[in-house]
Order: C-alpha cells, then structure tokens, then sequence
C-alpha cells in the first residue's frame, strides 16, 4: 500500500475568496520560505568546515616544504664550510702544531679560502691548548688568541671520531662581529682527533634574512637551532646570545623530537612560542651531520584569516542561492494563490447553480492543487540538494583557479573556468526546468511526448531522494501528438513517480516506460502512446486495487486527499484513452496509460 503524505484543503462554503486561498498556503509556503533562508547557509557551514580541513593540509604541506627547502640551504652553507675545512685538513695533514703555527703557506690558503666564500666571516684553527694558531687575515706574527672557553672547542677538544659541531652564537674576538662557529676536530694518525680544531664562523643575521625572503607570512617564524635548544638564528630577528636555551617541552623542541631522521613524512606540532606566544603551527626537518635542525612556525592567526577569506566566497554563493529560492518560492506563491483563488470563484459560482455532481468536479479539482503544492514542496527539496552540488563545484572550481593562478598556469585557468561556466549552464536549466513546472499551467503546448516524459523524468531525479533509481525508457515511432494538454500529463506523471516512491519506503528503482502501440484495452484501434510507471514497491490487495481510483480514497491511517489515481483517471478518460493498474503485495505495482493521437488545436493538444 502506498504511504503519502497529504494535506487536506478545507474551504468554507461562504468565505471569500481571497482568504479560501490564502490559507492553504500558508503552512507549506512558510516551510518553503525557512528552508530557503536556513538550507543554504547550514550547507554553507557545513562546506566552511571542509574548507577548513581543507586550509588545515594545505599549510601542513606548506609548512613542511618551507622546512624541508630551508633545511637544504642550510645544508648547503654546511657543505661550503666542509669543503673548507676539508682542503685545510689536506694541506696541514703531517705538520706538528708548531709548524701549523709558523708556517706561512697555510696562513695564505686559509686567507684565500676565507676570501672566496662569501657567507664566512673568519676561518682558522685552534692548538689542542685551546689558542687560535692560524685565523684568516691575521698575520702568522700576531700573538694567539685565548678559545678555550668556547662550547665547540671544549667539545671537539678532545680525542675522538671526526664530527661537526655548530658552536652557540658569539661576538667575534677577532672581528667583534656576532657570528656562529662551525667546526670538525683536526684528524691526526688512525682518523682520530689530536685535541685540535678547524673552525669557520658565518653571521647568522645572513641566515635571518635568508629566511625572511621564503617566509610564508609576516606572523610566521624560523629558526635554526641546535638540538639541545639553543638558537641559532631566528626570523624574526632576535640576537641569538639574547636567547636561552628552550626547554624540550617547547613546542619548536617537540616538533625536533618528532622530525625524521630520515626521508618520510613531517610530524606537525601547535603551541605557544616561548618567545612571542604567539600560537603556531611547527614543522622541524633535521640537518643531517650537524645536530641541529630548521624549524618553521607557520602563526595560526594566518591560517584562520585565509580560511575566512575562503568561506565568505562559499557564503556569498549560499545569500544568492538563498535569494535565487526565496524568489522562485514567491513567484510560485503568488501563481499558486492566484490559480486557487480563480478556482474558489470558479467554485462558488457552480455552487451557486450547479447539482451534486458540480460540487464534485470542484472538489476534484482542490484535489489536483493540492497534489500540485505538495509536489512543488518535495521538489524544492531536491532543486537545493542541485544547488549545493553546484556550490560545490563552484568552491572547487574556485580553488583551483587560485592555485593555477599563483603558479601562472593559463591554461588550466581556462579549463576551470569553463568547467564553471557548465556548472553555471546546469544551475540555469535546473531554474527553467522549476520555472516550466511552475506555469506549466499557462496554456504552453507541445506536441513531443518523448520531451515532456523526459523533461520531467529529469526534475523527478532531484526530488526522490537518496536510495531511489528513476529510469526513463523512450521507443522510437511514438505519435508526435497526443491528446491531453502536456501540463497534465506532467502532473500525471510526477504523481504516479511519488506514488511509486511513496510505495518503497527503504528506497529502489522506479521505471518509466514509454512506447507506441496499435492497441489500448478497450479502445478503437488506432494509433496510441502506451506510458507505464513501475515500482517493485509493497504492492496492493485486490481490496485496495479495487478502490484504489476512487476519489479521496487513502491507504494512509488518519486519511487524505488519496492517491491521485483519479484524477489521472479523469485526465486520461477525458483525454481519449483509458488507464489500467496492475499489482501484486511485495512486488510491486504497475500503472499504464494509453493516450491517442491527437493534433494542435487552439494551444491544447487535442484527440484526433
């Protein structure tokens, strides 16, 4: 048995017309109007949220290249400094300390090195007592100068493998320049440290500034630091000796614990700088030989303010998609009430000098209104689930334009756009599709069967629903005029599918049928067009089969304006031809209609 839900039209016998109209309306039109205002911004919430998914892995991402770039320059500067140390190594290997102290040959390479690489501020080497026995442009005359007290040289000053070291940041005593130390201890007999070191300097500022130019935002920060926490260089700039050392429970240390040691994925942290407290999101990459790693903090406040530019496009499109419905639902008001008016007049007046038999016709026809409100409410539903679909593709399309847009990719601009003006053609015919439906009672003609059945087939797909299948099969050879006025058959049609629908409540396939034939039951043969609805829903008993055409009959408990089958009936019969329902309990019901050929006449399709 089917299951519908009806709404009963009660109009008193004396009222005036305007307000027999106007009632009715009000229930499911507000409904219509909430659901206008109130669907599209919950969707529009609803896509904020995944937009924010969205932002969250993209600067994730970001985040992690930004690391992972920085990570390889500074790597890079390494290997420059390295190769420096390596070349100092070759030419002292075999001199005794005293000779490295004397020996001008080596105080010449070790000016020159320091003369061809521009990020190092001072190079020399330092005695296993701790004084610096060879420095770059200093003469091999000048008195030694005091480095014991150095972190890298009490470090490396001890016998043991070849290692890197990055010393803590120091004014130079030198140069009186801040620089940061980077050293390997001096390798002698069996590739093991003699107590002495090689050691570079570079200015960390160099560093800051590197790291200013590939900063993703003004809020964002980037430090190297030293595993034990001591800061290296920072952008913004802070001077590093100014720095303590950061605890491991500081969000930058735990974003270094949780870095690879290898390739593979970036761990993220969040949490409060210690120096700014400023919230932000780290991602460390580790610089392998060097103990230190390159952490990059990208500030959460970045973050929400891109993702709030996002979201006021997706509610820019929710307020017009909002006005778009609220428009339609006037307009259909408006023609709903002004037909229902005319039909109350109508009423009255046949009342006035009509039999029982007029007063019947009149209720039949609130009868065919009725269906046709209730339907305009279930389709509403699907023409939003259309338009979020189309936001969709419009918030997507919108992105990638972004993307292609900041790498230049013209091309791909243009193959989204025109992906987007398709959503846009779509949403268009979706609206004129609405607005036909809405006048389909204006007196408009045609004369193709097939495009009618078609065209409605597709409005019935947005408005069964998740679970249900609609398949619309059309024959060739079909008449190319049929009698009875194409709006009616378009009511006929949506009634039958919701019926069929309302018949399997869990969800399933519903198939529209459409061919010619020679032969209708009971008719004269001739030429007729042959429509069935089938649905594998609950089915009808013989009993309800029986009265299922009867006018206001239900299988509804607690009653309604019925099924609809007669008015279907009264169309078709009116129309020429004739309808024949078949059905059997849990498997389903097939009702058939067999229209005539007809030909235009006077805007209305009429019977041969």
């Amino acid at each position: 048995m089917r299951q519908r839900r009806d709404a009963i039209l009660s109009y008193p016998r004396a009222a005036a017309p305007a307000p027999a109209a106007t009632l009715p309306l009000r229930a499911p039109f507000t409904a219509l109007h909430v659901a206008s205002l109130v669907l599209p911004f919950l969707l529009a919430i609803a896509f904020s949220a995944w937009i924010w998914r969205q932002v969250e892995a993209e600067t994730k991402a970001r985040t992690a290249y930004a690391a992972e770039l920085l990570a390889e320059h500074v790597a890079r500067v390494l290997e420059v400094n390295d190769a420096i140390i390596a070349a100092i190594r070759i030419r002292a290997a075999g001199m005794s300390w005293p000779e490295i102290a004397t020996s001008q040959e080596l105080a010449a390479l070790i000016t020159g090195l320091d003369d061809a690489a521009p990020n190092t501020n001072r190079i020399g080497m330092v005695d296993p007592a701790g004084f610096a026995v060879q420095l770059s442009r200093q003469p091999v005359s000048a008195p030694p100068i005091p480095l014991g007290d150095r972190d890298h040289v009490i470090a490396l000053g001890r016998p043991g493998p070849d290692r890197a070291m990055l010393g803590r940041p120091i004014v130079s005593r030198a140069t009186g320049t801040l620089v940061v130390p980077y050293a390997r201890p001096r390798l002698g007999p069996g590739g093991l440290s003699d107590g002495g070191i090689i050691w570079t300097t570079f200015p960390p500022r160099s560093l800051a500034d590197l790291f200013h130019r590939h900063a993703l935002g003004p809020d964002d920060t980037v430090m190297l630091m030293r595993e034990d926490g001591v800061v290296l260089a920072r952008f913004p700039w802070i001077d590093p000796t100014t720095l303590p050392a950061l605890p491991a429970s500081a969000a930058p240390m735990q974003a270094i614990a949780a870095a690879p040691t290898g390739p593979g994925a970036t761990p993220h942290v969040i949490g409060a700088s210690p120096m700014d407290e400023q919230v932000r999101l780290y991602a460390a990459r580790r610089i392998p030989g060097a103990g230190a790693a390159l952490v990059y903090g990208r500030a959460l406040s970045s973050v929400h303010a891109e993702w709030l530019q996002r979201s006021l496009a997706v509610l820019a499109v929710a307020a017009l998609s909002s006005a778009l419905l609220l428009y339609l639902t006037r307009r259909s008001r408006e023609a709903t009430a002004r037909e229902l008016q005319a039909r109350d007049q109508a009423r009255i007046s046949a009342e006035q000098r009509a039999t029982a038999e007029a007063a019947r016709a009149d209720a039949e026809a609130m009868l065919r209104q009725s269906q046709r409100v209730e339907m305009l409410g279930q389709i509403a539903a699907g023409v939003v689930h259309d338009f979020r679909n189309t936001v969709q593709t419009v918030h997507a399309g919108a992105s990638l334009i972004e993307r292609a847009a900041m790498r230049g990719n013209l091309a791909r601009v243009r193959e989204v756009a025109e992906m987007l003006r398709q959503a846009a053609t779509r949403g268009g015919q979706l609206t004129q599709r609405l607005l036909s439906f809405r006048k389909s009672g204006d007196g408009r003609s045609s004369c193709d069967p097939a495009e009618v059945v078609s065209a409605t087939g597709t409005l019935l797909r947005a408005t069964l629903g998740p679970g249900y299948r609609l398949s619309v099969d059309v024959l060739g050879g079909l008449p190319p005029c049929i009698a009875g006025h194409p709006a009616e058959l378009d009511s006929a049609l949506m009634n039958l599918v919701i019926n069929a629908r309302d018949a399997m409540p869990a969800g399933g396939e519903i198939t529209i049928a459409l061919r010619p034939t020679a032969d209708a039951p009971g008719l004269a043969p001739g030429r007729y067009m042959e429509l069935s609805v089938t649905d594998r829903g609950i089915g009808m008993d013989a009993d309800t089969l029986s009265r299922a055409t009867d006018a206001f009959f239900t299988t509804k408990p607690g009653g309604g304006t019925g099924l609809g089958l007669s008015s279907i009936r009264g169309f078709v019969e009116g129309a020429g031809g004739t309808m024949q329902l078949r059905s059997i309990p849990g498997q389903g019901t097939t009702v058939t209609l067999w229209l005539p050929e007809a030909t235009e006449a006077g805007g209305d399709i009429a019977p041969r």
